[in-house]
């Protein structure tokens, strides 16, 4: 369902950019793509999945399998990181990084994103297994998360291009963060128990 509602706005998006983007005159230079690079990576990405999913479900943690592929996901984890720092144009250019600023968000997303998508995966289980609520129930009590995602970049955003002060972008993402949860809970069980009835 989510798919066929993104191609619409995927198509608005296209309409509403092309003309712009057109306009930008952009330096035409001869780059080769990093397949080396993208095919390692997608290795890496696999084999650590496949750790993760057959850990302690279909093989022990210390099993025989389990630890082959970790001595694997070792090596091409060397072999990926030689790879990026000597590729002429590597997929994922480290150099970047150097940059404090740059390494400082890079981290600051990774730990943002592993939580948003982790709660985003926990939450309907917890929902459903634990306070045994219908699959449309469980969906509806994730709108809050979604809304102070969306309203907490959006407000963020704006705040960080206008104030001088960048710390003060800190103040409404940590009410977000408290407003989040207390909402959801008040959303299932609260103020607005009829709409999830409706549901």
């Amino acid at each position: 369902m989510i798919f066929w509602l993104n191609l619409p706005l995927a198509a608005l998006a296209i309409v509403v950019m092309d003309r712009p983007l057109r306009l930008l005159q952009a330096e035409r230079q001869q780059h080769r793509l990093d397949w080396s690079g993208a095919i390692l990576i997608m290795a890496t990405t696999v084999i650590f999945l496949l750790i993760l999913t057959w850990g302690g479900a279909r093989f022990a943690r210390l099993s025989g399998p389990i630890i082959g592929l970790f001595i694997v996901l070792l090596a091409l984890g060397a072999w990926l990181g030689f790879h990026l720092q000597h590729a002429s144009e590597p997929l994922l250019p480290m150099d970047v990084l150097r940059n404090p600023i740059v390494l400082a968000a890079a981290g600051a997303v990774f730990f943002a994103m592993a939580a948003f998508i982790g709660t985003s995966v926990y939450l309907p289980v917890y929902f459903e297994g634990m306070l045994h609520l219908a699959p449309s129930q469980a969906g509806f009590g994730l709108i809050p998360l979604m809304m102070g995602t969306v309203l907490g970049a959006a407000i963020s955003g704006k705040v960080s291009m206008r104030s001088p002060v960048q710390k003060s972008v800190f103040a409404p993402s940590c009410a977000t963060l408290v407003w989040t949860p207390s909402h959801c809970r008040s959303v299932l069980f609260g103020s607005w128990p009829s709409m999830v009835k409706i549901i």
